[in-house]
């Protein structure tokens, strides 16, 4: 990587802003690391930052980064609720593990009902689950993350359903939003797949690329979930709408809808992070894992 010191106004769209003259944490850019594309990007830098540190092999042609500039969304992506960390991370630890491995082993067995049609789930049971688990991620995220990293990840459905609501939940903590909206998220993280208990076992655990065919069979598993959502009593109204969301991308190119940007929303783009995430860093029966940082370079 070659970076080279650049005074702020002397900036070029196109360039990949690897480092701040300060922290990132003061200032409003949510990513470490962007392409500068924007105007808004611009006067946030010229604002906090008299220099950056810019990746000269990230960079682009300026013609190519105004092409690909995203207008802002027009909705709020940061709330407003402080979390002050209630407990220490190693305080945390143990109530956090024993939260987790209860968590493990009941949401396997709130998952095995819907494998069949007809299937529906225990409402209370997922929304006292997720309780528990923002419980402790509102005390301390870290523990609860800590908690997982330490442990063998597993591609088994309802391992990385709870995953996934886990980093969901963290995520919103660090949006700052409120309290029903962390929990909102982790039913979210702990649904959006449940569909795929409805495709064929051999479908899931094929090792070799899918065919056009069972592509198609595979995206199905996104409706699958609304149908159970939206048939199970207890739980969130805007649940079903929202677990359609976790395929679709910024450009259009995702599934079901294949919408794009804002019609996507804040909860659809906090999803498909979390999901891809998730996915990239787990032993698949296609794919092996990619470590932390090189996930993130692929999501980048």
């Amino acid at each position: 990587m070659e970076r080279r010191q650049i005074p702020v106004g002397e900036l070029q769209f196109g360039m990949y802003v690897a480092e701040l003259d300060r922290p990132w944490t003061e200032t409003p850019f949510m990513f470490q690391g962007f392409h500068l594309r924007t105007e808004q990007q611009l006067e946030a830098l010229k604002k906090y930052c008299k220099h950056v540190f810019v990746d000269l092999e990230k960079t682009e042609e300026p013609e190519k980064a105004r092409a690909a500039a995203v207008p802002p969304p027009t909705f709020k992506i940061r709330g407003t609720t402080k979390y002050p960390e209630a407990k220490p991370v190693e305080v945390e630890f143990k109530q956090a593990q024993a939260v987790y491995t209860h968590s493990v082993a009941q949401v396997g067995e709130l998952l095995r009902p819907v494998a069949k049609p007809g299937g529906v789930l225990d409402g209370k049971e997922v929304k006292e689950s997720v309780t528990r688990l923002a419980d402790s991620v509102v005390r301390n995220p870290d523990a609860l993350i800590l908690v997982t990293r330490l442990r063998e990840k597993s591609a088994e459905a309802h391992a990385r359903a709870l995953q996934v609501s886990i980093y969901l939940m963290v995520f919103g903590r660090y949006l700052e939003l409120a309290r029903e909206d962390i929990e909102l998220l982790g039913m979210l993280g702990l649904l959006q797949d449940v569909g795929k208990t409805r495709l064929p076992a051999s479908l899931l655990e094929k090792t070799t690329p899918l065919t056009p065919e069972e592509m198609e069979l595979a995206k199905k598993h996104v409706e699958y979930s609304a149908e159970i959502v939206s048939s199970t009593p207890g739980l969130h109204p805007k649940l079903p709408a929202l677990v359609l969301l976790h395929h679709e991308r910024q450009d259009g190119t995702g599934y079901p809808r294949g919408l794009k940007g804002e019609q996507i929303g804040l909860y659809g783009s906090m999803a498909a992070i979390a999901d891809t995430f998730d996915a990239l860093t787990t032993a698949r029966p296609h794919a092996q894992p990619l470590s932390p940082s090189n996930a993130l370079s692929f999501l980048y």
